[in-house]
């Protein structure tokens, strides 16, 4: 009758005693009655379900996952490589700037230099040709009489600049000393700014740098009378330079120029 009583108060027992027995020991016998309208066989393959839906579902999850991660990172990733790309785009672009303006630049200091030279090769030819100027060309240390007005070049020395941050933009500070003298009848009027160097044949300019109040001159001399003065000239290194002067009267044009030769430079 006990037997009978456990029989008809589980519906599912429908086994043998020793398939009940079975049935206890196995763990996952408990999710299984509950949820299997009938067991067969031992019950070993309807308990796996659970075990391949709970690692499928894992594998599933894991792979969402991985995809949200992988487009949350894509983000970044393709900023830092935009960010990377636009880098390198504006340095080739600066560098290409910089090579157009160091082109630019040294085709307008070529075209300056050729401008210059042509200049002074026409100026030479025109005064070739030109019967009104008269050309005087000595060294240094030898006077240029014209209008009765006495010049020499008495010297040209390299000096060194008076402050380290006043120095010449191209290579050597040439001081040059002058001496005029005033042979004629009337007044005289004479400054340094009549003066003009060259270096090699190229045309420089002053150098203002030097803390010198004696720098430079300008002469009203009246007969008889003589004066000295000097000026400062930002000059490159050359194998030569050339001291000009040049006066005028009503009919003639006097270019004078002084050798300053290499082994005359104190």
């Amino acid at each position: 009758m006990a037997n009978s009583n456990q029989t008809d108060q589980n519906p599912f027992n429908q086994n043998t005693s020793e398939q009940q027995n079975s049935q206890q020991n196995n763990p996952f016998n408990d999710s299984n009655a509950n949820n299997q309208p009938q067991q067969s066989g031992n019950g070993n393959g309807s308990s796996m379900k659970p075990w391949l839906f709970g690692c499928g579902g894992c594998l599933i999850i894991f792979i969402i996952l991985a995809v949200i991660l992988g487009a949350c990172a894509a983000g970044p990733i393709k900023d830092q490589i935009d960010d990377f790309t636009n880098n390198k785009t504006e340095e080739a672009s600066t560098e290409e700037e910089t090579t157009e303006e160091n082109s630019t630049e040294e085709e307008s200091t070529e075209e300056e230099t050729t401008e210059e030279a042509t200049t002074e090769e026409k100026s030479t030819e025109e005064d070739d040709n030109d019967s009104s100027i008269v050309n005087r060309n000595t060294s240094v240390g030898s006077p240029i009489s014209v209008f009765g007005t006495k010049v020499t070049v008495e010297k040209a020395e390299f000096v060194e600049p008076t402050s380290k941050y006043s120095k010449p933009t191209k290579d050597k500070i040439l001081k040059v000393s002058y001496k005029l003298e005033n042979i004629n009848n009337s007044s005289l009027i004479v400054g340094d700014t009549n003066f003009g160097i060259t270096a090699d044949g190229s045309r420089v300019s002053k150098f203002y740098g030097m803390d010198d109040t004696n720098d430079g001159f300008s002469f009203s001399l009246k007969p008889g009378q003589s004066d000295t003065g000097y000026a400062y000239y930002d000059v490159p290194e050359a194998d030569q330079y050339d001291v000009y002067l040049q006066l005028r009267s009503s009919d003639k044009r006097y270019k004078m120029k002084w050798e300053i030769e290499e082994n005359d430079i104190k």
